[in-house]
């Protein structure tokens, strides 16, 4: 395994466990979808994340969170919609 992949590796692990403590103590579930949200972006920078809940009839999806647009250009358009 070459260094960088095991550097991201070890990184990613971090995060991960970081944010499963984070979860345990969470109070609500806007919190849930926001540490999901975050710690994916951590892990995979230059991303747009879409966290979405769906009804357990699946037949509704309900997006919680959309995480990192700030800097790109489809911000504007969806604070428009």
């Amino acid at each position: 395994m070459n260094q960088l992949l095991k550097s991201t590796t070890i990184s990613s692990y971090e995060i991960l466990t970081e944010n499963l403590q984070k979860l345990m103590q969470v109070q609500n579930a806007s919190e849930i979808f926001n540490l999901i949200g975050e710690g994916l972006h951590e892990i995979i920078p230059n991303s747009v994340i879409i966290i979405n809940q769906v009804t357990n009839e699946e037949t509704i999806s309900t997006t919680k969170g959309i995480y990192r647009l700030k800097e790109n250009i489809f911000y504007t358009a969806i604070e428009k919609l």
